[in-house]
C-alpha cells in the first residue's frame, strides 16, 4: 500500500509541468552559485572571458592593433563572451552572472526531460532527468565561476533535443534544421573543439549516406552539421583574416598537446601554466624550451608547441601512450594529476561515473550488435560524443569536459534499458528482471 502511494505521487509529478517539478533544483543551484564562490573579483579564466566581452562591445574580439601581443590571441571562441556582453555592457555585479549559471543548468535539466520523453515514458524521463539534476560532481565546476561549463551543458542538451525532436516528428523543415544548426554552432563557438567534431560528423554523415543507400535521415542530419559550420563561418573568416590560416579555431591547443606529450615521469599529461610555478622540476624540464619562445606571437608560439609535442611523441611513444591513458582517468575521475598524490576526492567522481561507464559500455555493445534497434539520431549523437571524447583525450582533458555530453549518454542509456530490459515486481515482492532477445 505504501509502495502504491509512492508510485501515485511519482506519477503525479511525472505528469506535472517539469518547470515546476524541477524548481527545487533551480533554487538549490541558485544557492550554490552564491555560496560555493565567495570571491567577488574575477579569478582564473574569468578575467579573459570578461575582457573578450568588453572587446566585442568595442567592435573587435581580440587585440585591435596589428603587431600587439593580443592581436592574434585566440585562446577561446567567442561563444561565452557573446553571452557575457549584456552583463558587461550593463556593469552587472558578478553574483548576477553566476546566478545565470543556475538558470542554465536548470534549463539543461528541463530539456533533458523533454528529450527523454521523446523515447521513454514521462515517469522514466522524470527519474533519469532527476538523476542528472542531482549529479553533484558538476556543481563545483559549473555553478560558482564565470566560465563556460554551465552554458556548454545547456547548449549541448538543447542542440541534441532540437535534433532529436526533429527526427522523432519527422520535421525536416528548413527553419527546424536551422535552429538546431544554430545551437550546435553556438556550442562550437563556446567549446572550439566541437568545431572539429562538427566537421568529422559532417564527413561521417556524408559517407554513411553514400554507403548505406542515401537514407533520408542521414541526409537531414548532415544538413544540421553543415548549417552549424556555416553559422561558424563569420568567426572562421575573422581568424583567417588575422592569422592567414584557414579553419583556425584557436591557439590554445598547442600548449595542451605539449603537456600531453611530456616525456618526464613526474608529468602525466595534464595542463600546466606557462609560468611553470607548480613544481620546481618544471623549471628544470622546460625553462630552456620556453625561453626559446620569447618574442614569438600567439600563432607562432602555438605552432612551436605543436612541433615540439610531435617530436616528444616520436621520441617517447610509450610515455605518450601512458599520458593518454591517464587522460581518460582525468576525464572520468579527475585523477591522476601531476605532482599530486591521489586523495579521497577521487570518490566524488568514482561513485557516479563508474555507473555511467558500465551502462555506456553495455549500450555500446548493444548498439554495435543491433544498430537497427536504436533510433538513427541517437546513434549519431552517441558517435558525436565518442568523437568529442576522443578529441579531448588527445589534449589535456579534465572531468569538466565530460559534463556537457552526459545528457546525451543518459538518453541513449535510458532508451536502451527501456527497449531491452523489463523490471517487474511480483505480487510476492520478488524483483524480476528480463532482458528481451534482439530480433
Amino acid at each position: 500500500m505504501k509502495a502504491n502511494f509512492i508510485r501515485r505521487i511519482f506519477n503525479n509529478l511525472a505528469n506535472s509541468s517539469p518547470w515546476l517539478v524541477f524548481l527545487p533544483f533551480l533554487l538549490l543551484y541558485a544557492f550554490l552559485s552564491q555560496t560555493m564562490s565567495p570571491h567577488d573579483t574575477l579569478i582564473l579564466d574569468e578575467g579573459r572571458y570578461w575582457q573578450f566581452a568588453e572587446n566585442l562591445l568595442h567592435g573587435h574580439y581580440h587585440g585591435y592593433v596589428v603587431g600587439t601581443e593580443g592581436y592574434q590571441f585566440l585562446w577561446n571562441g567567442p561563444g561565452y563572451p557573446i553571452f557575457l556582453t549584456p552583463f558587461v555592457a550593463l556593469g552587472s555585479p558578478l553574483w548576477l552572472v553566476k546566478l545565470m549559471n543556475a538558470g542554465l543548468l536548470y534549463l539543461a535539466v528541463i530539456f533533458l526531460f523533454k528529450m527523454l520523453n521523446l523515447y521513454v515514458s514521462r515517469s522514466k524521463s522524470l527519474f533519469v532527468a532527476g538523476i542528472f539534476a542531482a549529479y553533484f560532481p558538476m556543481y563545483a565546476e559549473s555553478l560558482p565561476f564565470i566560465m563556460t561549463e554551465a552554458l556548454a551543458i545547456a547548449l549541448t542538451t538543447l542542440a541534441t533535443f532540437l535534433l532529436c525532436r526533429a527526427f522523432r516528428y519527422k520535421d525536416f523543415r528548413f527553419k527546424t534544421l536551422l535552429l538546431a544548426g544554430f545551437t550546435f554552432a553556438m556550442l562550437a563557438l563556446t567549446k572550439v573543439l566541437i568545431g572539429y567534431v562538427l566537421l568529422v560528423m559532417l564527413v561521417l554523415a556524408g559517407a554513411s549516406w553514400l554507403l548505406l543507400g542515401k537514407k533520408e535521415k542521414l541526409f537531414q542530419i548532415g544538413k544540421v552539421f553543415a548549417i552549424a559550420l556555416v553559422f561558424c563561418m563569420p568567426y572562421l573568416t575573422y581568424t583567417y583574416a588575422i592569422t592567414g590560416k584557414a579553419f583556425y579555431w584557436g591557439n590554445a591547443g598547442g600548449l595542451q598537446l605539449y603537456w600531453m606529450s611530456s616525456p618526464h615521469a613526474e608529468e602525466l599529461g595534464d595542463w600546466h601554466s606557462p609560468t611553470l610555478n607548480e613544481n620546481p622540476l618544471q623549471h628544470k624540464y622546460h625553462d630552456a624550451f620556453f625561453a626559446s619562445l620569447e618574442g614569438l606571437g600567439p600563432v607562432e608560439r602555438d605552432a612551436a608547441f605543436k612541433k615540439k609535442a610531435l617530436e616528444n611523441i616520436k621520441q617517447h611513444p610509450k610515455k605518450w601512450l601512458y599520458n593518454w591513458i591517464a587522460n581518460w582517468g582525468r576525464t572520468f575521475f579527475s585523477h591522476p594529476l601531476s605532482f599530486l598524490q591521489p586523495s579521497n576526492g577521487l570518490f566524488m567522481y568514482l561513485v557516479p561515473n563508474i555507473f555511467l561507464i558500465v551502462f555506456s559500455v553495455i549500450m555500446g555493445i548493444a548498439s554495435f550488435l543491433h544498430p537497427k534497434r536504436f533510433p538513427t539520431e541517437l546513434l549519431v549523437m552517441v558517435t558525436f560524443v565518442a568523437v568529442y571524447l576522443f578529441g579531448t583525450s588527445l589534449l589535456a582533458s579534465y572531468v569538466r569536459f565530460l559534463f556537457p555530453v552526459i545528457p546525451i549518454l543518459l538518453v541513449w542509456i535510458a532508451y536502451g534499458l527501456n527497449r531491452f530490459v523489463t523490471v517487474d515486481f511480483s505480487p510476492k515482492g520478488e524483483l524480476h528482471t528480463q532482458v528481451s532477445a534482439p530480433k
